[in-house]
């Protein structure tokens, strides 16, 4: 017999601050939450103090039990099967799923992934829609499978994004959004209202991991692909060049008749600034 909202046993995994209005949203909806499994606590700042992730700290104020796992081995399964979980939630947890947990809930393994699939599987999606000049994106809602981001679409909704978009503007955007998605969607599937489509794998694009590097600036570039590069990389790593020796960032652009405009920079050591004071004491950037 199908379980009510509020008797369904959800376990919830994910890591960032883009998980967090998923999970709040289930607490919020009355669902049973067994358990949310996140990411171990990892050193920030400066002075490497040992950090929990977003979710833990959310978590931990609504008396939730978490489970912090290295690696998901056969002991985390183990801990995962006698929670005894309905459905587990998926939400930017940071892991690839062994195949045996996913066999673990009767209603599988949902994924909230922020990209229109089969577009920007991987990691970076938001930051990849950006950098390739998008004007669209979106969220899906699929159920996993052992591929990354592979597994048939519950459900998916479009998103226009804007001129100004940054990846911290359109990540937040699309975590608020992707939360009220999913407790729109996920009781439609729960009651069998919901088919799930498969992908077509053949027009399918993938994403990898960004790193610092990735973020240096060359001035050869087009405008627009600056831009662009400007917008994806904040807040992290920022995007960046070597000035006498120092790297400086280049927090915010913007283009004027196709021209590159610098608005803000940020000087190794120092706080942001205009480009204007910046050049009071600097050479030209470009």
């Amino acid at each position: 017999m199908m379980p009510s909202v509020k008797n369904t046993k959800v376990l919830f995994m994910g890591t960032p601050l883009f998980a967090a209005p998923s999970l709040d949203k289930l607490i919020t909806e009355g669902y049973s939450i067994v358990g949310v499994v996140t990411q171990p606590d990892k050193p920030t700042g400066r002075d490497k103090t040992l950090t929990p992730p977003p979710i833990k700290q959310l978590a931990g104020k609504h008396r939730l039990p978490v489970f912090q796992f290295t690696k998901l081995n056969t002991e985390a399964i183990q801990t995962i099967v006698e929670l005894k979980p309905d459905v587990i939630v998926l939400v930017a947890f940071g892991q690839l799923l062994p195949p045996a947990l996913l066999d673990i809930p009767k209603f599988g393994v949902i994924n909230l992934h922020p990209s229109l699939l089969p577009a920007y599987r991987g990691p970076a999606p938001i930051q990849t829609a950006i950098l390739n000049g998008e004007k669209r994106t979106g969220l899906s809602l699929m159920l996993l499978d052992a591929e990354m981001d592979h597994g048939p679409i519950l459900a998916q909704k479009t998103f226009d994004i804007l001129e100004d978009d940054t990846t911290e503007s359109l990540t937040n955007s699309l975590a608020c959004e992707g939360a009220e998605f999913l407790a729109a969607v996920l009781p439609q599937y729960l009651r069998g209202e919901t088919k799930p489509q498969t992908q077509d794998h053949s027009v399918a694009t993938y994403t990898r991991r960004l790193t610092r590097q990735d973020a240096q600036i060359n001035w050869q570039d087009p405008a627009e692909k600056i831009y662009n590069q400007v917008r994806a990389y904040y807040p992290w790593p920022g995007a960046w060049v070597y000035s006498a020796g120092k790297v400086v960032k280049i927090l915010k652009t913007h283009l004027d008749a196709g021209e590159l405009i610098i608005d803000t920079v940020q000087p190794e050591g120092k706080q942001p600034m205009s480009y204007n004071d910046y050049l009071n004491g600097h050479q030209p950037l470009v």
